[in-house]
């Protein structure tokens, strides 16, 4: 899309008929690689117009989050019907309300990033990221064309955050919001992060909250700390196969020591309910 969501040939959104009153599609943020991120908004009302998240007490003023998914590589569409959007997906595959979620305060838009996860895609393989620098551009680029589309909403606060890998994502395209000067559509207030994950050597020094909070003995924590050495020191020799592989052993190990089946909160060793 350039100056309008038709200009390239491809609609702004594809309209697809999905439970409840969800609106998804793709927003074009390159003509030369062909590349597309997948936006997910939740609607109410019918209002189809907007193509984002209305907050549940119907304040168009209402501040705009961007939800960028970790993983790497993974799906928006969790963050919607697993974390913090209107809708939570039950055991049986059924679809209900979320009682707690940012919708009630908050639009969210969740995307599927970086290109190439969920169903964002590209007919290029130049168009796939290899940096955070890149990401932040396709990020960038979309941001602009989505306020300028919907600029009625120009004006609201507007908010990065994330989770997880998010820890990445969300700094870097704060990093450019800030640094390279702020669309006119874009009204952005700040960031915000959580469980993220930044730098692999943030784990140092983990092993001994563990065992001040009870969760793990001596043994177990200088287990721990090996663990947390032998990768970084993969990373030093330049071979991430292996520091990845030490990286999942990191929670396997806790798992084992511990109990803990989730890995979110310390009072909870499995997922709430």
């Amino acid at each position: 899309m350039k100056n309008s969501p038709f200009e390239n040939g491809k609609p702004l959104f594809i309209l697809l008929c999905v439970v409840l009153t969800k609106l998804a599609g793709t927003d074009g943020i390159s003509s030369h690689t062909g590349k597309s991120l997948f936006l997910t908004p939740y609607i109410e009302n019918g209002d189809i117009e907007t193509g984002r998240t209305l907050s549940r007490n119907n304040n168009i003023s209402a501040p705009i989050i961007l939800w960028l998914q970790g993983g790497p590589g993974t799906s928006g569409l969790f963050g919607m019907f697993v974390l913090n959007g209107p809708y939570t997906m039950h055991s049986d595959m059924t679809v209900g309300l979320r009682n707690h979620t940012w919708a009630k305060e908050f639009s969210v838009l969740y995307v599927d990033n970086p290109v190439g996860a969920g169903f964002s895609f590209t007919d290029n393989e130049n168009g796939y990221a290899t940096g955070q620098d890149q990401i932040a551009n396709d990020l960038y680029t979309f941001l602009q064309q989505f306020f300028k589309v919907y600029n009625k909403y120009s004006k609201n606060d507007f908010y990065v955050c994330g989770e997880s890998y998010g820890g990445q994502y969300v700094p870097h395209l704060g990093y450019k919001l800030h640094n390279d000067g702020l669309p006119a559509e874009i009204n952005f207030k700040g960031i915000c992060v959580g469980n993220g994950y930044y730098n692999v050597r943030q784990f140092n020094q983990k092993e001994e909250l563990l065992y001040q909070l009870g969760v793990v003995d001596l043994k177990q924590a200088a287990s721990i700390k090996k663990i947390y050495d032998d990768m970084t020191n993969y990373l030093d020799k330049g071979e991430p196969y292996l520091a990845v592989k030490e990286f999942k052993k990191y929670f396997d190990v806790l798992t084992t020591y511990s109990g803990y089946n989730f890995f979110y909160n310390i009072l909870f060793t499995e997922v709430p309910k």
